[in-house]
């Protein structure tokens, strides 16, 4: 999801580099507010 919100930003005019996958959800997507809350698996518990 960072790599595809990553290629998403370095496409527009001009290019965001630091466009997160909340940004990319939100404006590509349509769909702001969809990972509030979200927990990464990397961020779950032990």
């Amino acid at each position: 999801m960072e790599w595809r919100a990553r290629d998403y930003g370095s496409q527009k005019i001009p290019p965001d580099p630091t466009m997160t996958p909340e940004r990319w959800i939100a404006e590509d997507r349509l769909m702001p507010g969809a990972l509030r809350g979200y927990i990464y698996v990397e961020d779950g518990p032990p």
